[in-house]
């Protein structure tokens, strides 16, 4: 994907009806558009944020199911459906992140965020009109 966004890229980027796979699909589209995670030890390993932050997906994709296979990241570390999950959720976490980064990308005068349960990109008008 290109890291240029425009103007007429607004709308809906991720549906709220993918349940719990739009926050994933939230980072993969700031992967896609350049984001490296800025996470803790990463930061002095810069090729591994982008395997780390893949490896947390999985993680977070297996949703504690016991019969998925461990999933490691970059370190050999096993990480839980747990970790993995406040590793997104937390405040300032990889959502977090991710959102940011996708705003620094966004037009000027539009912003990334969720509303309804959709991720969209949106004029700042509008934020303003639907708060």
């Amino acid at each position: 994907m290109s890291k240029i966004i425009t103007p007429d890229m607004s709308g809906c980027w991720v549906d709220g009806a993918r349940g719990w796979r739009a926050h994933v699909m939230v980072l993969l589209t700031a992967l896609d558009h350049g984001w490296r995670p800025d996470v803790g030890m990463i930061r002095k390993w810069s090729k591994k944020r982008h395997a780390y932050a893949r490896a947390v997906l999985r993680a977070y994709a297996t949703r504690g199911r016991v019969e998925a296979p461990p999933v490691r990241d970059p370190w050999g570390n096993t990480i839980t459906y747990a970790e993995a999950s406040a590793a997104i959720f937390d405040t300032g976490g990889l959502l977090d992140d991710a959102q940011e980064y996708l705003n620094t990308l966004a037009p000027k005068g539009h912003s990334f965020g969720w509303h309804e349960g959709d991720f969209i990109l949106a004029p700042s008008s509008w934020w303003i009109e639907t708060a």
